[in-house]
């Protein structure tokens, strides 16, 4: 899988130093290399894993070995390659859109039922005399401050609901 990008920057290496002598040539090559790695490590390959047949309890890439099979209402998924934070956003990305995660949104409903349990707790200790919007306050707060900065202009709408949905929830069957 490697040897094509090696290729590459060699004939780049090797051209450069035809084209405009061996210093040149060699800067050439390095900069294609240093380019073709920052491109392999920003992508890595996420592999679906399975369990191989028999007792061996070993997982292996689904797609190399098609005896293999997943386990029914688990996804195991492999990177293959380094992750670190300048492609972390990158492999989330290609996570959700290959197997429809949304693992913000599971994030949040942990959260949620988080906040919900914190607002149960109140209500305890203050004999349920919290009135209904302040249990709901209580409750955004704490899922508010789990949330980082960047992202809460989009989920504050999304999340309120959730969380109103769930305080009334309880406040029904409490």
């Amino acid at each position: 899988m490697a040897a094509r990008p090696d290729f590459i920057a060699a004939v780049a290496a090797m051209l450069g130093v035809l084209i405009f002598d061996t210093l040149p040539g060699l800067v050439i090559g390095i900069i294609v290399s240093i380019l073709l790695l920052v491109y392999r490590t920003s992508k890595p390959n996420i592999a679906e894993l399975g369990r191989s047949p028999g007792d061996d309890g070993q997982f292996n890439d689904l797609e190399r070995h098609s005896e293999n099979r997943p386990v029914p209402g688990i996804c195991v998924l492999r990177v293959e390659g380094g992750l670190f934070f300048a492609n972390a956003d990158a492999v989330a990305a290609k996570i959700r859109q290959k197997y429809g995660l949304d693992i913000e949104d599971k994030v949040i409903e942990q959260s949620v039922h988080w906040a919900e349990e914190q607002a149960r707790k109140k209500a305890a200790l203050y004999g349920d005399k919290i009135p209904s919007n302040e249990k709901l306050d209580m409750a955004v707060q704490f899922v508010w401050e789990a949330i980082p900065a960047a992202k809460k202009a989009s989920y504050q709408e999304r999340l309120r609901a959730k969380i109103e949905a769930a305080v009334n929830r309880y406040l029904r069957n409490g």
